[in-house]
């Protein structure tokens, strides 16, 4: 027989974390055989993409994730979200709001408040970061509006080669057997070709993006100096700019600011967080240019332990060149927040003393190989969880016994599109950089999402054939599996020899909810360095849009598949099926927030879109306590 206890057996309901279990009586041989799953409470983590610029579109889906969660949370002592984890300008964006709350709870150390309390401010504090950073002068706002000519030739231009293209597949079709015709045929696919790289005026938005970032760069982030390069004397004047994250000597000409100075008043270092203080844990990833490995920097831990891949690792172990020591004691200091956003033909590289080689290491931005670091956060929740459920003196579960990790519900924010709407598609330089980023820095997670997603139900899977394996004539049969070697072990180099090898340590993860910004018409090649304030305020708004939509959608979803029975449910008997009133009610609350986020990202009305949820949200309460809804299901309508 299998019982698997789905309640806080090990944890301590004020704070969350897991504690000793009290002394229990001895258990008869029929609980011998039976086996014990303690879970844990699961865990929100909150991803963030690097993106320059477009990290204010990150900014604006914050602030409806944290209006959203906050209402729902039900322990007042949990955290809106248990993991922060980024990239680049995504790290830059978890960095603020952690030390946000770590500078709420020191101001607030004679009153203590409950851990969600510590949250408030922090959709706000994020706003105002990027509203500090944005580029704007006095003479901005008139330069704006100088580009409305740009519009009149982009129209006419457009409308001047779609005319000319019909004419051609006219002329073509015109002519007999062409295709026989050589000599005419060339002439035409010559025609076609000349009129595919006639490329189209910008519009007036995008030329004033492209304009506005060309003349004034990012003052508040980096400062353009030029840098002599003659290595193959290629270059004009031999030099290239590269951006550097410090004050110009000659400011007074050129008032710039480096980024560590802009993110003097929003980041306080170091960033040290702390489970058993009911801090959230603060993640960013970094790329080590010599070794070619991806480096998570953790705010739990007190240093950054990682090995160089290497094919023969357990033969090459004692050979300290491949592994590496990063000491940060006191926590995560600006020369470590600077490794994830040092981007190689921009900035100056980063470089970190290695305790265990004694030479500096190299660094570059994590987006060079993990720019959406759902790999990196699910490495690091099993090593943290690992070890603190050993330190207990606990065992961590292996197939048959022990306590299992937090599964985790994921958030990822996505800044670069997947689907492109031009159509036909330019060939224009600016088009082939812009979509050439897109696609080397958009979401790739999802084919891991869906390994991950595999494996979770072969492990379900695995479960219940050794329950079915352990009866009565045979109660070891489960354990003598278990400890079998895995089929060519010999060729095994991973330190995994038995399948509760296999088994160990493996959690769920329940859901991932990606919020992705849409392809912009007006964009450009230079998105990542379009500080300017008008492009800051409109990626804040579309960021606000685009999470109330995909929230909306995904309740939706949700409540049309409610009367799905879940596998919680079996054997509950207080609950009935699903009424028809009470998804009608509650597709109701969904329809008038989708109603009122259909007058448009520039009419509709936030808080009258927050509220109609929240209005959703207490009906689900409602309908839970009136035993209308399961827990189970209910769960489904909470973040």
């Amino acid at each position: 027989m299998h019982r698997e206890i789905r309640t806080n057996l090990y944890l301590n309901e004020v704070d969350g974390s897991i504690i000793m279990p009290p002394e229990r009586a001895p258990k008869s041989k029929q609980e011998e055989r039976e086996t014990t799953i303690v879970t844990t409470k699961k865990q929100r983590a909150l991803i963030f993409q690097g993106g320059g610029a477009l990290g204010a579109y990150e900014a604006g889906v914050y602030r409806v994730l944290y209006d959203w969660v906050s209402k729902n949370v039900g322990n007042k002592n949990e955290n809106l979200f248990d993991v922060i984890a980024g990239t680049s300008i995504g790290a830059l964006n978890g960095a603020v709001i952690v030390s946000h709350i770590i500078e709420k709870k020191k101001d607030g150390i004679d009153k203590p408040l409950a851990a969600s309390e510590y949250w408030k401010g922090s959709a706000e504090k994020l706003e105002d970061f990027w509203r500090h950073i944005q580029t704007r002068y006095f003479f901005t706002d008139w330069l704006d509006m100088s580009f409305w000519p740009w519009e009149y030739f982009h129209h006419t231009i457009k409308a001047v080669k779609a005319g000319w293209s019909i004419v051609l597949d006219k002329a073509e079709e015109s002519i007999p057997y062409i295709q026989y015709n050589p000599f005419a045929k060339e002439w035409i696919d010559l025609l076609h070709f000349t009129t595919e790289a006639w490329d189209i005026p910008a519009s007036a938005e995008a030329a004033r993006r492209y304009w506005t970032t060309r003349t004034f760069g990012s003052p508040n982030v980096a400062a353009a100096i030029p840098r002599w390069d003659f290595k193959f004397w290629d270059r004009s004047l031999g030099f290239r700019f590269r951006g550097e994250q410090r004050r110009l000597p000659f400011w007074w000409f050129s008032p710039t600011y480096s980024l560590e100075e802009s993110c003097r008043n929003y980041i306080k270092f170091p960033i040290k967080t702390d489970y058993e203080k009911r801090e959230p844990r603060f993640l960013l990833v970094s790329v080590d240019v010599q070794s070619g490995d991806t480096v998570a920097f953790d705010s739990y831990y007190g240093e950054t332990e990682y090995e160089e891949y290497d094919e023969w690792k357990e033969a090459n172990k004692l050979e300290k060149e491949h592994h590496h020591i990063i000491r940060h004691q006191e926590g995560i200091e600006w020369d470590h927040l600077a490794t994830t956003f040092s981007m190689p033909d921009l900035y100056r590289f980063s470089r970190l003393q290695d305790e265990q080689t004694g030479k500096k290491r190299t660094f570059w931005d994590g987006g060079v190989l993990s720019n959406t670091p759902l790999r990196e956060l699910i490495g690091q929740h099993k090593k943290y969880w690992t070890e603190h459920i050993e330190k207990l003196g606990q065992k961590i579960w292996d197939g048959e016994k022990g306590i299992r990790i937090p599964d985790l519900d994921v958030y990822i924010v996505d800044v670069w599109p997947a689907k492109l709407s031009d159509d036909p598609v330019p060939s224009d330089n600016d088009f082939v950089a812009s979509r050439k980023t897109d696609l080397i820095l958009l979401d790739k997670t999802e084919y891991e999402e869906s390994v991950t997603k595999m494996i979770t139900q072969y492990m379900k899977l695995v479960e219940r054939l050794l329950i079915s394996a352990n009866d009565k004539d045979k109660p070891s049969a489960k354990g003598k599996f278990l400890d079998d070697e895995i089929i060519d072990s010999t060729l095994n180099r991973k330190g995994i020899n038995t399948y509760r090898d296999l088994l160990r340590g493996n959690f769920d993860i329940n859901r991932i909810m990606r919020i992705e910004r849409k392809d912009d018409l007006y964009t450009m090649g230079y998105a990542m360095a379009d500080f300017s304030a008008r492009s800051v305020n409109q990626l804040l708004d579309l960021g606000k849009y685009d999470a109330l939509d995909k929230l909306i959608r995904n309740l939706t979803h949700v409540v049309n598949n409610l009367d799905r029975r879940t596998l919680d449910e079996e054997g509950d008997k207080k609950i009935s099926a699903i009424t028809s009133e009470t998804t009608i009610s509650l597709r109701g609350h969904l329809e008038k927030a989708a109603s009122e986020l259909l007058r448009g990202k520039e009419n509709y009305i936030y808080q009258e879109v927050i509220n109609h949820l929240y209005d959703f949200a207490d009906e689900v309460n409602k309908r839970e306590s009136n035993h209308q809804l399961s827990h189970s299901k209910a769960d489904l309508l909470r973040p």
